[in-house]
């Protein structure tokens, strides 16, 4: 994706799993004049995507709605995406009068740094392949700030106002019950295709010690979280083959 715009310090270096109570922003993204950049986050002004996407100092933003009657948006206004990611630009002098629009916006959905357009804010996961021709076999996770994405289950509506940017990925057919993986040097084999950071610990070392600081690392990860590092109560998604090590330091 045109990484014209640059995300907020810390986005999409997190660490750690988020917890539940704590979930990662979901990424979200911008049409301009039918090309496609990231957008830094859900709310944004308009001279910001005018300057963050090239645009002639005499452009004024245009949101784009499914029909003629599309609407001006002035420079200092705070634009939620929610609203309609998709937008075109006009010269100042030719641009139509601003007004209330009552037409459904245009919205961009984008999997793998593509995207379709649609007036439906609601998908599902059959709904969201379809729009993208993708196969029933590939996985298509919801893209977060963090290296940890959301997998979209069966008959769950996918909402255009949770974020509208995805990857798909295919999942390893051998490990689909049984995943090995490599654990302190040693291969062993997990049921399942998560694994969380107690259950790591305990395959290290047996039972966790209250006196002992543990740290996992982990690397050749699934594709949208290849590496990183855990912390209690997080959980990852596993690739066969991943990686770990664990480490234990005695509290001082």
């Amino acid at each position: 994706m045109n990484n014209s715009f640059i995300a907020k310090p810390g986005s999409g270096s997190s660490e750690a799993n988020p917890s539940k109570t704590c979930v990662a922003p979901a990424k979200w993204a911008i049409i301009v004049n039918d090309q496609l950049f990231p957008a830094p986050r859900r709310e944004i002004t308009a001279k910001v995507i005018l300057e963050q996407t090239g645009q002639p100092p005499d452009m004024v933003l245009v949101r784009d709605y499914g029909g003629n009657d599309d609407t001006v948006l002035p420079e200092n206004q705070l634009i939620d995406l929610v609203d309609g990611n998709v937008f075109k630009t006009s010269s100042g002098c030719e641009a139509p009068e601003h007004r209330h629009c009552k037409l459904p916006p245009k919205l961009a959905f984008v999997v793998n740094d593509l995207w379709e357009l649609t007036l439906t804010g609601v998908q599902t996961l059959e709904s969201l392949r379809s729009l993208f021709n993708l196969p029933p076999t590939v996985d298509i996770l919801r893209d977060r700030e963090s290296p940890h994405d959301e997998v979209l289950t069966p008959g769950q509506p996918i909402r255009f106002e949770d974020g509208p940017v995805f990857i798909s990925q295919k999942p390893n057919e051998h490990c689909c019950r049984e995943m090995k993986i490599i654990v302190n040097g040693r291969e062993r084999t997990v049921d399942g295709s998560t694994i969380s950071y107690e259950s790591l610990v305990q395959l290290a070392f047996g039972n966790a010690s209250s006196d002992t600081i543990y740290t996992i690392t982990f690397k050749k990860g699934p594709p949208a979280n290849p590496q990183g590092s855990m912390v209690a109560g997080s959980v990852v998604k596993l690739e066969c083959g991943m990686i770990f090590n664990v480490t234990a330091t005695t509290k001082s």
